[in-house]
């Protein structure tokens, strides 16, 4: 089982070698159990432009436990999506990525602490 879920903002700068995020990424994996969602691969994947990148992209995902949503993660996705989406334009993905988190009393590893902090127990690190 996983310790922590990362999201796309911090999967993101740590593939790109950003210069905080690779060491708190790589720290995470040697002194935890890191996981994703199977909804932040998608998020992740859509910004590589290339097949160079996509192959790198997929190398460095392989270092993550992948969690999937079950259908009361759906269905409570959709319950925040429909009271936060107009007032925080909060999108189906992060509703779906928190919700999992929730049911797996995970603490969510983000740089978009904005729209986690509006699942209430769920613990949201902004690590950088």
């Amino acid at each position: 089982m996983a310790d922590i879920l990362l999201d796309a903002t911090i999967l993101i700068d740590a593939s790109n070698n950003h210069q905080r995020a690779l060491p708190y990424v790589d720290n995470l994996l040697l002194t935890q159990s890191a996981a994703t969602h199977a909804q932040v691969v998608a998020e992740v994947l859509t910004v590589t432009r290339d097949s160079r990148e996509l192959a790198k992209l997929q190398r460095f995902m392989r270092r993550f436990n992948l969690l999937h949503a079950n259908e009361a993660d759906s269905q409570s996705a959709l319950l925040y999506l429909t009271r936060f989406h107009l007032s925080h334009d909060l999108g189906f993905g992060d509703c779906l990525i928190g919700s999992t988190a929730l049911r797996l009393n995970l603490p969510v590893a983000t740089l978009n602490d904005r729209h986690f902090r509006l699942f209430p127990g769920l613990k949201v690190i902004r690590p950088y």
